[in-house]
């Protein structure tokens, strides 16, 4: 870059540092230079940039930063990073908005420094980001069609923890059941989805489409998706099955602070078995994803990567209901409307 600009590379430091020590026609000069080879001023780039082979990203994506905030892909993090201990691989966590992940994704692959990606709640395909990153090999978490040609999968069995959780509440009686949580082409949440009308099918109810519910997996939309139900006094179903603890957290919250009764008036239920939902003002009935054994996994694949000896291309978590105090029998003298 010093040699295209024809000054020192003392002169590229101050200039790509936005440092004083450079005119501002040279430092102007060097950015085009620096445009024109793909030079990448990116932290996260930089700090990447001894080119070794086994660095990996962990690249966490969500709607905002509100979501990284308990979120459960931190325990995956930190079992991924307990299995590689012994390991002298390095690991570089970048997270991200989702509308910007493109952008971010394309500029870490130039930095031509990483051996492997694993990508955790990032909505962009896995054909499109293997478009984006080349042949550098990609882990992706859920989404379990995402393997072969250095592709690999890890997902917990998203269908079978809706299915567990809607089977448990109509063993309990309960038959108007409103799954929260569905966003169309997603794949985790069409899974969900799936798994809600399997066990509607297997005890022969009818859905109500009017009761799957569009919504984010964060509390606030779980509130406010029960608020307007409340406000607009509709009946309420007897049982919501969430598509995460969060939604659940916040279904809960408007409920309760509405005078609604967990259980007796309804029922609730969540997907991930979060840390201290089990200390909710009513614990919560969740899905148990298995954490450890997804970091576990997703560490087993990055060692065979590097040691280039992959046993499997994708692995299912298999999941397990945790049944707590918020669900329970249906009761035919609840309160479904507010007054």
């Amino acid at each position: 870059m010093a040699k295209k600009s024809g000054v020192s590379s003392a002169a590229v430091s101050l200039a790509l540092n936005n440092k004083k020590g450079v005119s501002e026609d040279t430092r102007k000069r060097i950015l085009k230079v620096a445009e024109e080879i793909g030079y990448i001023p990116n932290d996260t780039a930089k700090s990447l940039s001894t080119k070794k082979s086994t660095n990996i990203v962990l690249y966490m994506s969500a709607l905002d930063y509100e979501y990284f905030h308990g979120s459960f892909n931190f325990d995956i993090l930190k079992y991924i990073s307990s299995e590689l201990t012994s390991y002298s691989y390095r690991t570089v966590v970048q997270m991200s908005t989702l509308d910007r992940d493109a952008e971010a994704i394309y500029n870490l692959a130039k930095s031509e420094a990483i051996g492997a990606f694993v990508f955790m709640g990032t909505r962009l395909s896995a054909e499109f980001i293997k478009d984006l990153v080349g042949d550098i090999p990609c882990i992706f978490f859920n989404k379990p069609q995402a393997y072969g040609n250095k592709s690999y999968s890890v997902s917990f069995d998203n269908r079978k923890a809706t299915c567990l959780l809607t089977e448990h509440v109509i063993e309990m009686g309960h038959k108007d059941i409103a799954f929260v949580g569905y966003l169309p082409g997603v794949v985790t949440a069409e899974n969900r989805l799936l798994g809600y009308k399997d066990a509607h099918k297997k005890y022969n109810i009818e859905i109500n489409n009017e009761r799957v519910i569009h919504s984010e997996h964060l509390p606030r939309f779980g509130y406010s998706v029960v608020q307007d139900m409340i406000e607009k006094k509709e009946r309420l179903p007897s049982s919501f099955v969430c598509g995460n603890d969060r939604i659940a957290v916040g279904v809960m919250e408007v409920l309760l602070e509405y005078g609604f009764s967990i259980p007796d008036d309804v029922s609730v239920c969540g997907i991930d078995n979060a840390q201290l939902t089990d200390m909710l003002k009513v614990p919560l009935t969740t899905v148990d994803i298995h954490t450890e054994k997804i970091g576990a996994a997703i560490a087993k694949i990055l060692i065979g990567i590097f040691n280039g000896n992959v046993e499997k291309e994708h692995i299912m978590i298999d999941v397990e209901i945790v049944k707590r105090e918020s669900t329970g029998k249906f009761n035919r003298n609840r309160k479904y409307v507010y007054e």
